[in-house]
């Protein structure tokens, strides 16, 4: 079973690592959530494949209570990782007094041609 995770663990992060040359190759810039994505999927896999290589050398005498555990500890930790980096505190825009009017026409003519399009949308799902 260790070896599936390694192998799997291992071709994440060479996905991940092609990933980021692409980009660098491209002068595409990655910002604070890629990175933070990426590095809380590498914190995953690393203490994933240690969880693993643990109760391997251990056994399950020994190491299976903690075994159960490090597993979604590992997911609660990438997780909050998660959160921190596609966090971005924005305060909502106060709408503008201009919104009334959109394009030169006032919102009751807009209002009214809205009510005609319903009604002939209403009409043509009775028939």
């Amino acid at each position: 079973m260790l070896d599936l995770v390694k192998r799997s663990a291992l071709t994440k992060v060479v996905i991940i690592v092609v990933l980021f040359a692409v980009a660098r190759y491209y002068r595409i810039s990655l910002g604070r959530n890629v990175g933070g994505i990426a590095l809380g999927l590498a914190i995953y896999l690393a203490i994933h494949t240690a969880n693993f290589a643990l109760a391997e050398h251990y056994g399950r005498v020994v190491y299976g209570s903690i075994f159960g555990v490090v597993g979604p500890l590992s997911q609660v930790v990438s997780l909050m990782i998660w959160a921190f980096a596609l966090w971005r505190y924005e305060p909502a825009e106060q709408p503008k007094a201009g919104l009334a009017v959109a394009g030169g026409v006032p919102g009751a003519i807009l209002t009214d041609q809205l009510g005609r399009y319903n009604a002939a949308l209403d009409r043509l799902l009775r028939k």
